[in-house]
């Protein structure tokens, strides 16, 4: 083979390269762009170019691994290699380009780590009465409340065991639901004398209706020492659904689920155990509840926002990291069996 010929289908495969590149390119860019594309276009069109934006990914990234990558490999070790080594090499390859395109996905779908991030540093904060429902509920941004605290003596707050909280379903086999544990406490309007820079003292003033449910996966909910810089004396935290206050991609509608629902009508069973469990609790400390009783994530809006910054970091980590990694497990293969890099058969 002339050097001609080595260089010119040595540019074409460099063309074919970077054609993949820009495909995986605008991929990652639609991941990363979910949150406005909610937006501007709604959840259903976010979830539609998500899906879109898994076609270029296959195709620039996922296939410049698992093809392009053993293709180089498998010429470099002609007549070179024995069998076996190729297919090590094969392996090197193909598992790390599963394992980062799968993180990739799991990082950024509508309502994943990086979707929560850029939604609360969008969306304004809001400051407002806890017994205000109608003002904060469903608000999707960092919620101050003015008042509100758990009950002196802690009544009615509990750890619920729920039967019908994860379903498991793994190839053709029958499926079955995994217990979990949700803590749950009543907030009332209490007035307290926290200062805004330090804990809460002492509680006064505190009325008997539960204006929410101060939920926390696996645990039951703690008040904060202090909301930060914006915080205004009482709560701080978000708005949330039944099912957000599970782990992310946590599925409680096992086969319920029907096309159009939101979660929480998708996990009825879930919902409907989670609040008899508040109604049982109220009913024992004797305290009055709605049943509509919007549920108030307790959250420290910095901690919450350096929690999301490192998935984000690592998301961007495996987006950078995707294409390139093969390639140096495989360098990094021939070095320690003392191959040579053969791009080209007739090297």
């Amino acid at each position: 083979m002339s050097i001609m010929d080595s260089l010119g289908r040595l540019a074409s495969l460099w063309m074919k390269m970077c054609c993949l590149l820009i495909l995986y390119a605008i991929a990652v860019i639609l991941f990363n762009s979910l949150y406005s594309l909610t937006v501007n276009c709604g959840e259903s069109c976010a979830w539609a170019l998500f899906i879109l934006a898994l076609i270029p990914t296959c195709i620039g990234g996922l296939a410049l691994n698992l093809f392009l990558w053993p293709v180089i490999g498998a010429l470099t070790c002609k007549n070179v290699c024995r069998t076996e080594v190729k297919g090590l090499l094969l392996w090197i390859m193909v598992l790390p380009a599963f394992g980062m395109f799968g993180c990739m996905v799991w990082f950024s779908w509508p309502g994943s780590y990086v979707y929560q991030l850029h939604e609360l540093q969008a969306v304004p904060s809001l400051t407002a009465s806890i017994c205000h429902v109608d003002r904060w509920s469903g608000h999707r941004g960092w919620i101050y409340t003015t008042d509100g605290s758990f009950s002196p003596d802690g009544a009615a707050s509990a750890l619920a065991t729920i039967e019908h909280c994860q379903w498991h379903k793994e190839n053709k086999k029958p499926g079955y639901w995994k217990s979990c544990q949700v803590g749950f406490a009543p907030i009332l309007s209490c007035k307290s004398s926290r200062r805004l820079d330090g804990p809460l003292i002492s509680f006064n003033s505190c009325g008997q209706t539960v204006c929410a449910w101060a939920v926390s996966y696996g645990s039951i909910p703690k008040m904060l020492d202090d909301c930060g810089k914006q915080g205004v004396g009482g709560l701080c935290g978000l708005s949330a659904t039944y099912h957000e206050v599970l782990p992310t991609g946590t599925n409680c509608a096992g086969d319920n689920a029907e096309v159009g629902q939101s979660w929480d009508e998708g996990c009825k069973d879930y919902v409907s155990e989670l609040k008899g469990a508040f109604s049982a609790a109220a009913l024992a400390a004797n305290i009055s509840v709605s049943p509509d009783a919007p549920i108030f994530e307790i959250k420290h809006p910095g901690d919450t926002i350096a929690e999301l910054e490192m998935f984000y970091s690592a998301f961007i980590a495996v987006a950078v990291g995707y294409i390139p990694l093969p390639a140096l497990l495989v360098s990094c293969c021939m070095c320690l069996t003392g191959l040579k890099w053969r791009v080209f058969p007739g090297d």
